[in-house]
């Protein structure tokens, strides 16, 4: 076992081992100087493709942006069901756990109103076909 890991690190073995260069230099793995350039492909208003490289986003700039636009809905939420809060404001799972139950709610006054309007046109049917009898 020892031979084959002193082998592995001689030979290169994986990236952050003794046998990379990165190893070897103490980074303990893979150097990333830059990120990677990535192909963006457009049309201009003639209808032309249009190649353009742009710098590749770093992930913690994508996050951000993910936790902002949460954020923002959150806060959406946040006034759709607390209008009348004017200091405390509730924690996210519990305006989640609010609008879940509000939107179950909801579902069940659609599924009354589409029952009352089914029930009102078997009536309306009812009463036609009893008008047309009596008017004959």
């Amino acid at each position: 076992m020892a031979a084959q890991a002193a082998g592995r690190r001689a030979s290169g073995g994986s990236p952050g081992e003794g046998g990379s260069p990165a190893g070897r230099r103490g980074g303990g793995g893979f150097k990333r100087s830059r990120q990677p350039d990535v192909e963006v492909v457009e049309e201009d208003e003639d209808g032309n493709r249009v190649v353009q490289w742009k710098k590749k986003e770093s992930h913690s700039v994508i996050e951000q942006r993910r936790r902002a636009r949460i954020n923002e809905k959150m806060d959406e939420l946040r006034e759709i069901l607390y209008t009348d809060l004017a200091e405390k404001v509730p924690e996210k799972a519990k305006i989640l756990s609010d609008a879940v139950d509000y939107i179950r709610i909801l579902a069940q006054q659609v599924g009354e109103a589409k029952a009352g309007v089914a029930h009102l046109t078997h009536v309306h049917t009812h009463l036609k076909a009893e008008n047309e009898r009596v008017r004959k």
